[in-house]
C-alpha cells in the first residue's frame, strides 16, 4: 500500500521553509535528481540559469514565497536555484519539451462544495508524495498535496477556498510566475475575489488550468496561455477540465493530430457523461475519479509507457470544503484505499 507522508509546517515563511527542508531532505533530494534527469534531461546549466530567474520574479512578486524557497535550500543542502526550479518545472519542463500533456482530470459540484482531481505524473512521484498543514502565525491554515521542496499544489485552506490543477500545452516564454506559485497565492488568500485581484496584477508565462473553488459553491476557472488568460463560463455545464484548452486558445495549438490530447478528450468526455450521475454525492464522485472506462485513456489510468515515461493516476483528492475535510489516495484510487484527513 503506497505511503502517505504528513508534516506540520508552522511560523513565519521563512521558518516554514526550514521545516519543510529539514524534514523533507531526503525527499527533496530525490525530486531534484528525478527532474533533474528525467525531466529537465540533465541540463544543469539551463537548470541553474531558470531557476535563478525565476527565483528572482518570485521575489519580485512575493518576497515572502522567495524567503520560503531559500529557507527549504538552506535546510535541505540544496542551493537556492535548485528549489526554484523544482517550483517553476512545470515552466521549465515547457522549455525543454513542447510534448502535450496528458494528466489530470479536476471537477467542481457547487451544491455541496465538492472539489477534486486525479493527479496523473510519473510513476516515481508515487512513493514522494506529501501531505502539509501549514500555519501562517495569523492562525490562516493550508492543507495541501504537494511534492517535496514545492511550495504550492492542490489543496485547501481554513477559509474554505480550494484549488485544482491541470496542465495544458505551449511553448516556451519568459520567467515569469510559476503556475505552483499561484497556487500557493490561491492557498494563502481569504476568498475567490482576493485570489481573482491576485491573478490579475500577475505577470503570468505559463500554460495551465487553475479551477479554485470555495465552501459557498464559488468558483473561478482560468486558462492561462503563455502571458494572456481567460475565464470559463460553464453556465450550465458540466465543471469538469482535462488537458485540452476549452477556449478558443486551443485554437493555437495542434489537438487534433496528437494522440496525447485524444486522452484528453476522452477523459473530458467520459468525465462530462458521469457528472450527472454523481448528484454532488462524495462516494459517487470517488466512483467517478476511479472510473476505468476507454482504457487506455481512462479516468483513472494505469502506469504505461508513454513518449518514454512511465504514466499513471499518482494520486486522487477530493476537498470537501464545507466539512474542511480531504480525501486521498496514493496510488490509483480504483485500488489503493481512500484516506480522510482534517486540519491537525
Amino acid at each position: 500500500m503506497p505511503k502517505l507522508e504528513l508534516i506540520q509546517l508552522a511560523g513565519t515563511h521563512r521558518e516554514i521553509g526550514l521545516q519543510h527542508g529539514q524534514r523533507l531532505r531526503e525527499s527533496i533530494s530525490k525530486t531534484a535528481n528525478f527532474y533533474n534527469d528525467v525531466l529537465f534531461q540533465g541540463q544543469f546549466d539551463l537548470i541553474e540559469e531558470q531557476g535563478n530567474l525565476y527565483l528572482s520574479q518570485i521575489d519580485q512578486f512575493n518576497q515572502g514565497f522567495g524567503e520560503e524557497i531559500r529557507g527549504i535550500a538552506e535546510a535541505s543542502d540544496q542551493p537556492d536555484w535548485q528549489i526554484a526550479a523544482l517550483n517553476a518545472r512545470t515552466e521549465i519542463y515547457q522549455k525543454v519539451d513542447a510534448s502535450p500533456s496528458s494528466e489530470c482530470t479536476s471537477s467542481f459540484f457547487p451544491h455541496t462544495g465538492l472539489l477534486g482531481q486525479n493527479w496523473d505524473w510519473m510513476e516515481p512521484l508515487e512513493e514522494l508524495i506529501v501531505v502539509m498543514q501549514i500555519t501562517r502565525p495569523d492562525g490562516h491554515k493550508i492543507l495541501q498535496m504537494t511534492e517535496p521542496g514545492i511550495i504550492g499544489k492542490i489543496g485547501f485552506n481554513s477559509k474554505g477556498l480550494g484549488v485544482c490543477l491541470n496542465i495544458l500545452t505551449g511553448g516556451a516564454n519568459p520567467p515569469r510566475i510559476p503556475v505552483h506559485i499561484l497556487l500557493r497565492s490561491a492557498l494563502e488568500s481569504d476568498s475567490l475575489e482576493e485570489f481573482k485581484t491576485t491573478l490579475e496584477s500577475s505577470p503570468m508565462g505559463t500554460y495551465s488550468n487553475i479551477l479554485a473553488a470555495d465552501s459557498k459553491g464559488g468558483f473561478l476557472d482560468v486558462e492561462i496561455c503563455g502571458d494572456h488568460s481567460r475565464y470559463l463560463d460553464y453556465r450550465d455545464a458540466p465543471i469538469v477540465h482535462t488537458n485540452h484548452f476549452l477556449s478558443p486558445y486551443g485554437e493555437s495549438t495542434d489537438e487534433a493530430t496528437n494522440e496525447l490530447f485524444a486522452s484528453s478528450r476522452q477523459r473530458y468526455a467520459r468525465c462530462n457523461h458521469l457528472y450527472a450521475t454523481v448528484d454532488s454525492d462524495l462516494d459517487k464522485f470517488k466512483l467517478m475519479l476511479a472510473d476505468e472506462e476507454n482504457a487506455p485513456n481512462e479516468i483513472c489510468r494505469a502506469y504505461r509507457l508513454v513518449q518514454g515515461n512511465i504514466l499513471g493516476t499518482v494520486a486522487s483528492i477530493i476537498m470537501d470544503l464545507k466539512n474542511q475535510a480531504l480525501h486521498i489516495t496514493a496510488g490509483r484510487c480504483s485500488t489503493n484505499p481512500w484516506h480522510c484527513l482534517t486540519f491537525f
